[in-house]
């Protein structure tokens, strides 16, 4: 397996923490119209604007208890994608989107930060399996203890720890991503009071195409498995803000 950094494609991630008053849901299906709204923008149609929405499921909880990780917060993840950086920038920068951001009213802004990422691809291969839209995906805080760099170096390292152990899962995982946060969505983000680059987050550790979740689960229950995730958290000291989930992709 042969790692790299994507050159090709430019991309963003929205975190949306559910808001404990609104149901999940009623906020899925505003998420849901929203996008249907904003890809039909034409600056979104100019730039062939690609919007992945991930939807939390519980399919994989007890197995991450397990391992000692966070339990998760009610969250909707959003991953756009376009061909370059000043295509996004463009498209966060104009009136008619902001407009959208900036007039939602089902709690869309109200726990929201929104960023620039480079994609650091662990692995990426062809299968046979058939796409189910299944996926486990992570999200992660800053650790105080750490700088923005050295959070980046160690997650990569993990990451291709963690890889070899997927290897025999070949049919049913097809890549294995990792988002790291940069500044160049930063003023626009802001402006649409996504939070921006505060607090710093590395976020969605893992996206796996799965064809069933017990390849997962699987997974996760091996020692090795359990040993990585172990020197992970005494190395990273995640606290509340960092978890891992099971989701459903919908393109957008």
């Amino acid at each position: 397996m042969t790692s790299s950094t994507r050159k090709d494609r430019a991309f963003a991630i929205g975190i949306h923490t559910i808001p404990a008053h609104i149901s999940t849901s009623s906020f899925r299906t505003n998420v849901e119209r929203f996008f249907d709204a904003l890809i039909a923008t034409p600056i979104a149609q100019k730039h062939h604007l690609k919007v992945d929405l991930y939807f939390q499921r519980q399919e994989l909880d007890e197995a991450l208890a397990a391992t000692g990780l966070p339990k998760s917060r009610p969250t909707v993840l959003v991953l756009y994608e376009s061909d370059t950086q000043d295509q996004l920038n463009d498209i966060f920068a104009n009136a008619e989107v902001a407009q959208l951001y900036l007039g939602s009213n089902f709690g869309f802004n109200e726990n929201a930060s929104t960023f620039s990422v480079e994609a650091f691809t662990v692995f990426e291969r062809s299968t046979s399996a058939r796409e189910t839209g299944k996926r486990g995906v992570g999200i992660f805080r800053l650790p105080t203890h750490l700088s923005p760099q050295q959070f980046a170096e160690r997650s990569r390292l993990y990451a291709e720890q963690f890889a070899p152990l997927l290897a025999g899962h070949a049919d049913a995982l097809t890549s294995y991503q990792v988002f790291f946060q940069n500044q160049n969505l930063e003023h626009h983000a802001r402006a649409l009071r996504h939070a921006g680059s505060e607090p710093w987050i590395v976020s969605n550790l893992a996206m796996t195409d799965t064809d069933t979740w017990k390849t997962l689960k699987e997974v996760l229950e091996k020692p090795e498995a359990k040993q990585v995730i172990k020197d992970l958290m005494v190395d990273f000291r995640f606290g509340e803000e960092s978890y891992f989930f099971s989701a459903d992709k919908v393109s957008k």
